[in-house]
């Protein structure tokens, strides 16, 4: 997704923060666990704001835009899990009817 460098990233629901951690592909990532399965992703941050174990509610800022890792440029990587499977995000926006920023 389109980010600058330094742009606040938000929880898209509420969860535990499930990993904080330097992923040589994926940069700086985060993955919050929401229950039921579900794992919303954010790869190649510049900076993380939370911890392993912490609580967030949505729309939290979790951390900021960056580039790190294996990038040419700033953006936000997202990404959703549904029991250990990867599904695509744009999907799930399309049945909500909303994005929100």
């Amino acid at each position: 997704l389109k980010a600058a460098e330094g742009d606040p990233i938000k929880a898209t629901n509420r969860g535990i923060v499930a990993l904080v951690a330097h992923l040589f592909f994926s940069g700086l990532s985060i993955i919050i666990d929401h229950g039921g399965g579900i794992q919303s992703m954010y790869f190649h941050l510049s900076k993380a704001l939370v911890k392993v174990g912490q609580l967030v509610e949505k729309g939290a800022i979790i951390g900021l835009a960056g580039s790190s890792g294996r990038v040419t440029g700033p953006h936000l990587h997202f990404g959703i899990r549904l029991n250990n499977g990867r599904i695509d995000p744009i999907k799930l926006i399309e049945i909500s009817g909303r994005l929100e920023r």
